[in-house]
């Protein structure tokens, strides 16, 4: 019983690491426009373009905003994408 609950916990987490993987993905290829034009001078790495990103929501491109607001929801609540 504890043995397939187990392997049952750890299924869910690797699928909500791949769910937030492509999440941050898709938020990488929307946004690349935008952080080129609005972050010119922010280095990639620890959430620097992020941050910056997020900092100018009004100046983003609409897909751009809805998927840094799907990646700030998913870090808030990882199993948001395992529910239907």
């Amino acid at each position: 019983m504890f043995r397939s609950a187990w392997i049952v916990g750890l299924v869910l987490a690797l699928l909500s690491t791949t769910a937030a993987a492509q999440n941050a993905e898709s938020a990488r290829s929307v946004c690349r426009e935008d952080a080129q034009k609005l972050c010119t001078n922010v280095q990639v790495g620890g959430g620097m373009m992020v941050s910056c990103l997020t900092s100018q929501k009004d100046k983003l491109s609409d897909p751009c905003r809805k998927a840094l607001e799907v990646r700030a929801n998913q870090k808030a609540d990882p199993w948001s994408g395992m529910r239907r």
